[in-house]
């Protein structure tokens, strides 16, 4: 049996190589980036928000300290200023908990951190397989919500951006599938991380406090909510591509044939630009790890991947 997750079926359309060294290698840099850990972070704690756990602002604090020893008692290499973006993940996910606290009264949460494994149509052994961060139904109108939250550094309010993203696509072709629905709505939030740099002579309090002043200030920038419908049409398209692109995956695993696609992606976020152009034992060894699982997303939100 063959499982397949939106995340790698994005991986191997960015680059089959890079694809080839995260989800057949199992490769993962020793150096982890503060990025991950902010959205991680957030993402628990809406998590927490979503299942009414007493204190979910607690819930991040505790996902930052975690953050924290585990990568010291891992002796992973941490970013100059990791803790003043742990600190910032906490504003933010404070901010996030004021701003949508009405969405526990007007939604009823089915579910959170909805897991799912669907089969391909006509593709034997293989299924797509995925986390959806939850499902809820509008109280008055009874129509379930698939919603998803993200953190990002940029993005504008053009809602055209969300209208080809495959991940909402495949998302809603697992929902037709599993709930029997034609159309699928989606609620999209989006947390736009602060980009504000620290001023020359401010301390940490003062730049945090500043921080949070600022997205106070102008929430609408901050925090985005986009509603979003797949049509029967849609979700019949991207059936059709997912079938493409597994068939490909599954190609690609048997022959071993792999290349390169270079594109914008090499330079803001593959992690294996080194290797791609110096391809070497020695250069594996020194900057990665194998990871024991290919699908880490899939994993609950406890602590640092």
């Amino acid at each position: 049996m063959l499982l397949l997750t939106q995340s790698e079926l994005t991986s191997h359309a960015d680059c089959p190589l890079g694809w080839n060294f995260k989800y057949v290698e199992n490769l993962r840099p020793k150096v982890r980036s503060v990025k991950l850990a902010v959205g991680g972070a957030v993402h628990r704690g809406v998590e927490a928000f979503y299942n009414r756990e007493e204190n979910p602002l607690e819930t991040v604090k505790e996902y930052c300290a975690n953050v924290r020893r585990q990568a010291v008692e891992r002796g992973i290499l941490l970013d100059d200023d990791f803790d003043v973006q742990l600190e910032k993940a906490v504003i933010m996910s404070e901010i996030y908990f004021d701003v949508y606290r009405n969405d526990l009264d007007i939604y009823d949460v089915n579910e959170v951190e909805y897991k799912f494994e669907v089969p391909i149509p006509g593709m034997r052994g293989i299924r797509i397989t995925g986390k959806m961060d939850r499902l809820m139904t509008h109280k008055e109108s009874g129509i379930l919500h698939l919603t998803e939250t993200k953190t990002a550094a940029q993005w504008d309010s053009d809602i055209n951006r969300l209208m080809l993203d495959f991940q909402i696509s495949l998302y809603a072709w697992a929902i037709s599938k599993i709930f029997k629905q034609e159309d699928v709505l989606v609620l999209y939030d989006v947390i736009r991380k602060p980009m504000i740099r620290i001023k020359k002579d401010e301390d940490n309090q003062s730049f945090l406090e500043r921080v949070k002043s600022t997205m106070n200030e102008d929430r609408e920038k901050y925090f985005i909510r986009h509603k979003i419908l797949r049509s029967k049409h849609e979700i019949e398209r991207t059936e059709d591509e997912i079938r493409m692109r597994a068939r490909e995956i599954r190609r690609m695993r048997k022959e071993r044939t792999i290349y390169r696609t270079p594109g914008d992606h090499c330079s803001w976020k593959c992690d294996f630009r080194k290797v791609c152009i110096e391809n070497t034992p020695e250069m594996k060894e020194a900057l990665y790890l194998t990871a024991d699982d290919i699908h880490e997303e899939l994993r609950p939100q406890t602590n640092f991947a």
